[in-house]
């Protein structure tokens, strides 16, 4: 796919980004930084925009740990799930062994 030029604003400040992605989608995602940067100034209200734009990659980047803890956290306990549902499957199959589940 070829990359495309889209200009957006953060902070009323006009940038080029060039993406494989569509027009749309780079507008959202600007518009969720420019968002998240507006959130840092309307509650520290002192904060330049260097600083409110850092706290807020800081803010981006904690939401995206926490969301991958999320998912890893999920996948855990599914892959849990399907063991236990294995072992179950196996003690019917298999007579009146009890199933070894590893936690």
């Amino acid at each position: 796919m070829t990359k495309r030029s889209h200009s957006v604003s953060v902070l009323n400040q006009k940038l080029v980004i060039r993406s494989e992605a569509d027009g749309a989608y780079v507008d959202q995602v600007a518009g969720y930084v420019n968002g998240k940067v507006q959130e840092v100034l309307d509650r520290t209200k002192t904060a330049s925009t260097l600083t409110a734009s850092l706290l807020a990659c800081l803010n981006v980047a904690d939401e995206l740990f926490q969301e991958r803890k999320g998912k890893k956290d999920a996948r855990g306990r599914a892959a849990k799930k399907v063991r236990e549902i294995i072992g179950l499957i196996d003690v019917e199959l298999g007579g009146n062994e009890t199933p070894a589940v590893a936690g």
